[in-house]
């Protein structure tokens, strides 16, 4: 819990500070592009979703795609602690529980970390830790998918689930080309 304080309190302060090369419309358009992005629909909203990105530069933006990561890992990892909980199969309660658990330690951890590194100019430590949490939420797909094939009949996955996870995946991703063309531009 202190972990997202900080990376709440932190992401408000890289989003206020003033910055030295504004954007608009244009550079969201350009970074949310099909040339630079996985999901240009997920990066527009995700962008927009901070009513000052308009004034941002790239790094800001950056920072901006990094939190809506954290925001969706959290959605999703309040709904595998819901299934969990509902679950009468216990194969897949086992699954769903060590999403919960993934989506903790691995995913939102790292994404927070991530975002603390970015303020701080570590680029290749931001990176770093979002490759990790992709890997996290590809490790609890995998668990969700080996639960299901295994579970004895075919479960469907509630599509809140599949959905959520398929966001998670493309803002992590989207976060990571946004940090890409700063740094390589």
């Amino acid at each position: 819990m202190f972990v997202a304080v900080m990376c709440i309190c932190f992401a408000i302060g890289v989003l206020m500070a003033p910055t030295s090369v504004h954007g608009d419309e244009n550079l969201m358009r350009q970074v949310c592009s099909i040339k630079h992005t996985v999901s240009p629909t997920y990066c527009w909203e995700c962008l927009v979703s901070n009513p000052r990105s308009r004034e941002f530069g790239v790094r800001e933006l950056a920072a901006t795609g990094i939190f809506c990561a954290y925001n969706q890992s959290t959605i999703v990892q309040a709904a595998f602690t819901g299934y969990a909980s509902k679950s009468i199969n216990q194969m897949m309660k086992a699954a769903y529980s060590e999403c919960v658990k993934i989506m903790d330690q691995q995913v939102g951890e790292k994404i927070t970390v991530a975002l603390n590194s970015w303020g701080n100019n570590n680029y290749v430590d931001s990176i770093d830790k979002l490759h990790d949490a992709v890997n996290g939420i590809l490790a609890c797909r995998g668990d969700i998918e080996r639960a299901v094939l295994h579970a004895g009949y075919p479960p469907l996955l509630p599509k809140e689930l599949v959905d959520g996870i398929q966001k998670l995946l493309a803002l992590t991703f989207i976060a990571l080309q946004i940090e890409d063309q700063l740094i390589h531009h």
